[in-house]
């Protein structure tokens, strides 16, 4: 392998309604930066970041969608091939907060992962700075478990069904291990909850750290299902990236809304 242009790469996916500050929240840990002016995101934008993981060069792909209705159907394509995706609303805001399940929802939808159940996301409350908060931690963190749980309760339903309609009783010690496992496996799922701030950076790097774990974990166990996750990556591939996302704003928008407004955000 050619360690300078070969570089295992992970898709990382920021779903949320428009202005909770998923662009800001990439930004800061890309660039190190924070602008308070919004600009909404029109169909998807793309950004990488590389970093070594056990002697390994590691490249998160990190996409940000589009939160606005008229815009959302422009990043549907996107999500395929995620390997996490982080739902993003704004602890300011409890609307954003109630429409994170529908966001969820639509990934699962067009992304069509193989494994729905038990998929890997992260819940992330931004703008953990300001002092006006719709949304307590408890609250948050409480979604997280519900949903877990049922996703869990989901899995072994639909597990046992199968085991009973196909093999009956008639079971071999190898299956029994296998099942077993299975079950240990969705028993630990979990949906990580973190409050991040955009604005003062606080918990931004591990938001992407836990990602980037969660999406390592994912890979791994559908290897023998999902594409190679190796690729040729160098400034050619970065350009193509941006002229693409370049191409999609001037085909689909003629006119950038702009408006003023702050993106702050913070962790549990």
């Amino acid at each position: 392998m050619n360690q300078s242009k070969n570089k295992q790469y992970f898709k990382l996916l920021l779903l949320g309604d428009s202005g909770v500050g998923k662009t800001a929240i990439i930004q800061k840990y890309i660039n190190y930066q924070f602008n308070s002016q919004f600009k909404s995101t029109v169909g998807v934008d793309f950004l990488h970041k590389a970093v070594n993981i056990d002697d390994r060069e590691v490249v998160m792909q990190i996409w940000d969608t589009a939160g606005q209705e008229r815009y959302q159907s422009l990043g549907y394509s996107y999500y395929r091939s995620a390997d996490c995706c982080a739902l993003v609303f704004d602890l300011s805001d409890s609307d954003s907060f109630e429409r994170a399940a529908k966001w969820r929802d639509i990934f699962l939808k067009f992304a069509d992962p193989l494994d729905k159940h038990t998929f890997p996301f992260v819940l992330i409350g931004n703008k953990c700075d300001l002092k006006k908060r719709q949304v307590h931690h408890i609250k948050a963190k409480e979604w997280c478990q519900n949903l877990a749980n049922q996703c869990v309760d989901a899995v072994e339903s639909i597990r046992d069904s199968q085991l009973q309609s196909n093999l009956g009783d008639n079971l071999d010690p190898i299956q029994v291990k296998y099942i077993n496992r299975q079950k240990r496996n969705e028993q630990n799922y979990t949906i990580p909850y973190f409050e991040v701030s955009a604005k003062t950076g606080t918990n931004v790097d591990e938001v992407f750290e836990t990602m980037l774990k969660l999406a390592m974990a994912h890979s791994e166990k559908f290897a023998d299902q999902s594409k190679k996750k190796l690729m040729l990556y160098d400034k050619a591939d970065d350009q193509m990236f941006n002229e693409q996302g370049l191409y999609l704003k001037k085909m689909h928008i003629k006119n950038k809304e702009k408006m003023n407004g702050g993106c702050s955000c913070y962790y549990n």
